[in-house]
């Protein structure tokens, strides 16, 4: 039975098992609470969840960054997209970055498809 399901239950027992009168919007209200929810305890979510729910609920990271595993990998190559630009030699380079979003564009005129995509380096 998962934790939804338990909850749901508990829920119908409190309802259906208090025979209280209600006349009004706020009559059978008491004090105390009927019942108490418990949570079971559950396995310690990976970093990699935390910021994929951060980013999807905040729209922002919180507890760090994607590529924060890779900053050593980042800081010894060097490379940033202002360096590569200015790079006059025309070779290729890598770019360590985070694809943020992809979204596909396709043109009236000839129908030519291309992906347009915001990235984040470190």
């Amino acid at each position: 039975m998962t934790w939804d399901d338990k909850a749901s239950k508990q829920n119908n027992e409190i309802n259906n098992g208090g025979n209280i009168e209600q006349n009004s919007l706020f009559g059978g209200l008491v004090d105390e609470p009927k019942a108490r929810l418990t949570l079971q305890k559950a396995d310690e979510a990976t970093m990699e969840n935390k910021l994929l729910w951060e980013k999807e609920l905040l729209g922002l990271y919180v507890s760090g960054h994607p590529l924060d595993k890779y900053e050593d990998k980042i800081q010894k190559s060097g490379n940033t997209v202002k360096s590569m630009l200015e790079k006059k030699d025309n070779k290729k380079g890598i770019l360590i970055a985070h694809i943020d979003s992809i979204k596909n564009i396709t043109t009236k005129k000839t129908n030519y498809l291309c992906k347009y995509m915001k990235f984040k380096y470190g």
